[in-house]
């Protein structure tokens, strides 16, 4: 399953001392699924728009619109399996 708020692109950086020695692990969970595939969208719809003609209200909803639809979509396909 498919879940909108899971990490896109986790990493996990080791922190080490002087010495070599891992001290502790830092854990970045970036964007979500949701907001990686919403941005992704956006840029596709207005990567040849002329700013000044774009209605970036309307691109933001819509790749959000899209990017739900498309988690709805993936997560349909593996229950279908």
């Amino acid at each position: 399953m498919t879940k909108s708020d899971e990490p896109a692109m986790p990493a996990q950086n080791p922190v080490y001392d002087s010495e070599g020695n891992q001290l502790y692990t830092m854990a970045y969970p970036g964007m979500t699924k949701r907001e990686y595939f919403a941005s992704m969208i956006m840029q596709g719809m207005i990567h040849d728009v002329v700013p000044s003609t774009c209605d970036f209200q309307f691109c933001a909803q819509a790749s959000v619109d899209a990017a739900d639809a498309l988690i709805n979509e993936l997560n349909k396909a593996k229950a279908e399996k």
